[in-house]
């Protein structure tokens, strides 16, 4: 039997499980204060860095770097201003180009528009008779599916698409314009659309 610090008389089994709940004790508490000390080092990670003209600011993660690096925040900071401004003038450039074609796209458009209009306007209007058909090869990579048309009283030509082609029969009729009159210049209406360009012969 023991007398502890108040006097109080404890067993041998006593004093033994009163020193393993205080041992318990500490190794709680020392978890404990580990813990705490990491949340500690995860507040620190970041480093938090403002642009050179205040308008951003950088969090940065010391695991990127060398920790030489790290003693000069100044150069990270004036790498990062430079990643943001190359970043930013490929945005602008991408825009420019996208504004680019877009304004092409409409001109191109435009500038077919007119073309069309003066070509109802100065030429001559046919639904022309369809003699026959053909492609017409000039090399491997030049492809021309062709109608032949009585226009006017001549055999004419007339480059027409795949599709156009393809429904295309003897007897129908076909929307052309002649650019200019007995020079045998003939192009497909720009007023219709591809599946209205043909007229069906009647049945007989």
């Amino acid at each position: 039997m023991e007398t502890n610090k108040r006097g109080i008389i404890m067993s041998e089994k006593k004093k033994i499980e009163l020193e393993k709940e205080i041992d318990d004790l500490k190794e709680t508490e020392d978890i404990e204060e580990i813990d705490e000390d990491d949340d500690e080092d995860d507040d620190s990670d970041i480093i938090i860095l403002d642009s050179k003209d205040g308008s951003r600011v950088y969090y940065v993660d010391p695991d990127d770097y060398e920790e030489e690096e790290l003693k000069d925040l100044d150069t990270i900071r004036d790498r990062l201003d430079e990643l943001f401004a190359e970043k930013k003038k490929k945005k602008k450039k991408a825009w420019t180009i996208t504004g680019i074609i877009v304004a092409l796209f409409i001109g191109i458009s435009m500038l077919e528009g007119y073309q069309n209009d003066k070509l109802i306007e100065n030429g001559f209007v046919y639904e022309a008779p369809i003699i026959d058909k053909a492609i017409k090869k000039k090399n491997f990579f030049s492809v021309h599916p062709t109608l032949y048309l009585y226009v006017d009283g001549r055999l004419e030509s007339v480059w027409v698409s795949q599709d156009v082609y393809d429904k295309a029969r003897k007897d129908d009729k076909i929307h052309v314009v002649e650019v200019e009159k007995g020079k045998g210049e003939i192009r497909t209406d720009p007023r219709y659309e591809e599946d209205e360009l043909l007229i069906e012969r009647e049945p007989e």
